[in-house]
């Protein structure tokens, strides 16, 4: 009889250990599930915030690039550029941070401060990619939404990977500065 009783709360006792242990799996899940989502939420604010009122120092490092990753970046425009037949031309503002990696035809130099017009003189419909080095962001956004036609996503992809690595930058209300560059900031029409 005892043993009857012992078996019961053995098996009871397995059942409800199996069910505690699928719980506590199920909450763990659960809890990942939200951290995922919070920190989905997180980088998504982030990326909002960078596009439209960037805070420098994230900004610069977030966009650190090593000197390996641009050849890499530079490496895959060569092949694109081959593969799709299409001239991909990269517009930077400081030919001395960036001729020692750029040193194809179809890369293009802007030493003065471009401005939109002058940027889209240069641009026809051969060109596939355009890279502007700046920390203005509002300006870049402008210059890729109304240049290239993308989407905010695919403009956050492009910037991570290609904008720029520049060593000393500088903010101020009035102007961005890249070494000896200075943008005026651009005012968001939106």
């Amino acid at each position: 009889m005892s043993e009857d009783i012992q078996k019961k709360k053995g098996r009871r006792s397995s059942f409800f250990n199996r069910r505690r242990s699928s719980l506590f799996v199920s909450e763990i899940n659960n809890f990942n599930d939200i951290e995922n989502e919070e920190n989905n939420r997180d980088l998504t604010a982030t990326s909002s915030n960078l596009i439209k009122e960037p805070e420098i120092n994230e900004y610069n490092q977030a966009l650190k690039i090593e000197n390996n990753e641009w050849k890499s970046v530079l490496n895959e425009f060569k092949t694109r550029a081959k593969n799709d037949k299409h001239v991909i031309k990269t517009i930077f503002l400081d030919k001395e941070t960036y001729s020692q990696y750029l040193t194809e035809d179809n890369i293009k130099f802007i030493e003065d401060v471009p401005d939109y017009q002058k940027i889209g003189e240069l641009m026809d419909e051969t060109i596939d990619t355009m890279v502007l080095a700046s920390t203005n962001l509002k300006h870049y956004k402008h210059l890729v939404n109304e240049l290239l036609d993308i989407s905010e996503e695919q403009l956050r992809n492009l910037k991570i990977q290609c904008i720029e690595k520049i060593d000393q930058t500088t903010y101020s209300t009035d102007k961005y500065e890249i070494g000896n560059v200075s943008l005026e900031p651009v005012l968001d029409s939106s």
